[in-house]
């Protein structure tokens, strides 16, 4: 791989991660002062609890203080978290985009800092999910997206996209049918959706408990994918 940008072509391990945790920790990497900063909640993410100091993220997991980076390039995520409240270091690196690494990390910490057992995976879509996935492609092919029924963050990314994403979904033509595929690791819900000019895209899509759409995404299926091979 030539062009990581700022990656600047490293190889690791997840043992090296901890290993440079460790040093950032103890002084040995930046001055305590410095660290302080980076871990000192400046800019608010919006999402939750969580906010961003320094360079790294700050938030509170089972009940513990936080502190947490993750990394990503095609085909590959990783994640490094520490609790200081419990000196408890955990990296995860991952080679498949299927397999979230800071999913991972959630289910190592809770497994180690909580006495309860760990909820089940979901294997069926969100209630509602489909019905509201069906309305964001159809109100934005109209150019009348309901903001009311998004997350502010989301709200803000459909408004800046939709001068791009409405001629889109224009002219797919109406909606065919739109099938549950899956619900992945990090709780997303993936669906097919089939146009009626034939094309067809994958979207998946996350609702918060009042029905609200927290984040969605889509990438178009291959042409060559699009008959009769729905999966």
């Amino acid at each position: 791989m030539l062009n990581p940008g700022a990656a600047g072509a490293l190889v690791s391990t997840a043992g090296d991660l901890v290993r440079w945790q460790i040093a950032l920790t103890n002084g040995r990497a930046v001055s305590p002062d410095s660290f302080r900063q980076m871990t000192t909640s400046t800019v608010q993410t919006g999402n939750g609890n969580s906010a961003y100091g320094f360079g790294l993220g700050v938030d509170e997991l089972e009940g513990q203080t936080r502190i947490t980076h993750g990394g990503g390039i095609n085909g590959f995520n990783s994640s490094l978290t520490w609790l200081p409240d419990s000196a408890l270091s955990v990296a995860v690196i991952s080679n498949s985009q299927d397999l979230p690494s800071a999913w991972v990390e959630g289910r190592i910490v809770t497994a180690l800092t909580s006495n309860d057992p760990l909820p089940a995976l979901r294997t069926s879509p969100q209630p509602g999910a489909e019905a509201a996935l069906r309305k964001l492609i159809e109100d934005q092919a109209n150019g009348t997206p309901d903001y009311e029924t998004m997350s502010p963050q989301l709200a803000e990314a459909v408004r800046a996209q939709l001068p791009q994403v409405q001629p889109l979904f224009k002219s797919t033509g109406a909606i065919k049918a739109i099938t549950f595929v899956r619900t992945d690791l990090d709780g997303l819900d993936t669906y097919r959706v089939d146009f009626a000019n034939g094309g067809a895209a994958m979207f998946s899509i996350f609702l918060f408990p009042d029905g609200k759409i927290a984040t969605t995404f889509f990438r178009p299926v291959p042409s060559a994918n699009n008959a009769g091979n729905r999966p």
